[in-house]
């Protein structure tokens, strides 16, 4: 959820707000993941500023943004980052718009028990490269299952006291997802 607070520097904060602890995978030819990228496609942090600031810059908040049509490369970063994931694909090719046969680390954030005994709703689900865990600790299936714990329970427990939250982690191989 993109929630705008105001506070002194805020704007200039914004980057660390809304990006921090997602890891940014680059794609390569045919969108193998080739490495993590230090910061967000600039793009993203421009479309982000626009989105703060008309948000910021009124009493009330409106009831829709309008951001211009966005291509590819920051368009799928930008919903990671809008949505919460702590992973996001930057594709820099959009010629084949998936994934295929790679070994993810598929992670559900799943609710229990919310309105009746025994059902569960999916609150978000993706996915990152198992390979890059070997490489990158934070990519590591142990950190991201503490990062979202750290994330989403407190706010669960406050929005839903008696819900229980878990986090499902699964490795998969593929013939398609797209991105």
């Amino acid at each position: 959820m993109l929630v705008a607070r105001q506070t002194s520097g805020f704007a200039s904060d914004f980057h660390n707000c809304y990006t921090h602890g997602v890891s940014f995978v680059s794609l390569g030819l045919n969108n193998i993941p080739v490495s993590l990228v230090s910061e967000p496609p600039s793009d993203v942090d421009a479309v982000l500023s626009v989105l703060i600031d008309s948000m910021t810059n009124t009493s009330l908040l409106p009831p829709s943004v309008t951001i211009p049509p966005l291509s590819h490369g920051t368009a799928i970063p930008l919903a990671a980052v809008l949505l919460e994931y702590p992973v996001a694909y930057v594709p820099t090719s959009l010629e084949h718009p998936f994934l295929s046969n790679i070994t993810l680390d598929v992670y559900e954030c799943v609710l229990l028990n919310v309105l009746e005994q025994n059902s569960s709703y999916t609150l978000l689900k993706f996915s990152c490269p198992s390979e890059l865990a070997g490489q990158h600790t934070n990519m590591d299936p142990e950190h991201i299952i503490a990062f979202l714990t750290e994330k989403f329970t407190g706010r669960m427990n406050k929005l839903l006291p008696g819900a229980s939250f878990q986090i499902l982690h699964n490795i998969q191989t593929l013939d398609r997802v797209a991105l």
